[in-house]
């Protein structure tokens, strides 16, 4: 049950599904019909959970190296990169750990600062901003452990108003997609 838990928790963080942060990048798109941005919206998920989730866990496994507790995390898929590419391979993965890392960091002060715009006005956007700067250095400074169970803690409590709106709003999005595959 805790591998089931714990691919759960890294799935929500590799492509957002389900969170609701995804409709503050896709709602900015210009575009007249909702339901094709839906469709292109869908297609985040395919490339980064089934095509590199997927050909990262089949370096894992191929190489071995997940029989033993010898490594895990970043350093697991590291080290299973390397018995492919050698020390090419523990470049690719710490080029893509920093870009993930830079990325995500630019994201989600997008993310945030939309939503402090939107609920306090421009003065609670530039506060947000300050806050996230202060969030960054503390994330800094304690442990790995730590920090991934603050970031679950908070894409749990970001996924609540997204299941409840998805209740809420279900009818009229099946409503309009159905009207747009009847085209």
């Amino acid at each position: 049950m805790g591998v089931i838990m714990y691919g759960i928790q890294r799935g929500a963080f590799s492509n957002e599904a389900g969170i609701g942060t995804e409709a503050l990048i896709h709602g900015t798109a210009k575009t007249n019909n909702p339901i094709k941005q839906g469709f292109v919206a869908m297609i985040g998920p395919i490339f980064d959970t089934l095509l590199i989730c997927t050909a990262t866990a089949v370096v894992i496994i191929l190489s071995g190296l997940w029989m033993g507790d010898q490594y895990s995390g970043v350093s697991l898929t590291a080290m299973a990169f390397q018995t492919f590419l050698g020390s090419a391979g523990i470049a690719v993965v710490f080029l893509c750990v920093v870009f993930f890392g830079i990325s995500t960091i630019f994201t989600y002060s997008y993310y945030g600062s939309v939503c402090a715009r939107f609920l306090f006005g421009p003065k609670g956007q530039r506060v947000y901003l300050y806050i996230f700067i202060a969030t960054i250095i503390f994330f800094a400074s304690i442990s790995l452990d730590s920090a991934i169970n603050i970031i679950d803690g908070s894409f749990a409590m970001m996924a609540i108003p997204t299941l409840i709106s998805s209740i809420i709003l279900a009818p009229k999005v099946i409503a309009e997609a159905n009207k747009f595959l009847a085209r």
